[in-house]
């Protein structure tokens, strides 16, 4: 998918939630932990290997806190609010330098890979606000938070290289929320997802980070009035 198709497809999803009465079962509901709500739609394709999914992600923390991939490519729309984008690598070729690995198996799951060669290095960083617009690789490993965040304090301390944008990051992102719209592809088999960290952190900690719950139906209609508001601004 290209940033003109994105821009269309949001464009008539945006027609039907304003203008057409849809009901609840349109959109499937889910709450990732405390990071955020999912309001997302699968479209199949025939005779095809894989499927699109469009996602409404309403962060309430908007701080996603271990440096993690996904397990499939996406382009992100920001619809309001904003937050701070990171990418990361490992550079295996420092051989005195080691990261922690887990493996998620499943939305519940999480296996712990053991310490592994490489150290976790810093790539880039960008704002994501109203009206910008990203892709990211499946094999791409980033972060995404707030300045109100205790993450991104964490962050600023370890990346030197980002000084510069210190200045303009609190001018532009003013609240800690924030709404995308995304397109990703939906793989017949799911890619393996990774979390690392440069620390030990308990497995369990890594599952509640990714675990999800059913909304409520007044959760649902709640949510759809704020994407409805969202979309209408």
């Amino acid at each position: 998918a290209d940033i003109p198709c994105v821009n269309a497809v949001y464009n008539y999803v945006r027609d039907i939630v304003l203008h057409k009465s849809i009901p609840l079962d349109f959109f499937q509901f889910e709450r990732i932990s405390d990071v955020m709500l999912r309001c997302h739609k699968f479209i199949l394709l025939e005779d095809a290997d894989y499927a699109f999914e469009l996602r409404f992600n309403i962060f309430l923390q908007c701080a996603e806190t271990f440096i993690h991939n996904h397990q499939s490519h996406f382009i992100s729309l920001c619809l309001s609010g904003g937050f701070v984008h990171d990418h990361w690598a490992i550079n295996e070729t420092c051989n005195n330098r080691r990261h922690h690995r887990y493996q998620r198996v499943n939305a519940d799951v999480v296996q712990y890979k053991g310490l592994q060669r490489g150290g976790i290095e810093h790539q880039q960083r960008s704002i994501h606000r109203k009206g910008c617009i990203y892709f990211l690789d499946r094999d791409a490993l980033h972060t995404v938070c707030t300045p109100q965040s205790s993450l991104y304090r964490k962050l600023m301390r370890s990346v030197s290289s980002c000084c510069d944008l210190e200045a303009n990051i609190k001018h532009q992102i003013m609240s800690q929320d924030a709404v995308t719209f995304v397109v990703r592809s939906k793989q017949r088999k799911p890619y393996k997802t990774t979390i690392v960290s440069g620390d030990f952190v308990d497995p369990q900690s890594t599952e509640n980070a990714g675990g999800k719950t059913e909304l409520s139906r007044t959760e649902k209609i709640e949510t759809i009035k704020l994407l409805f508001r969202t979309m209408a601004n």
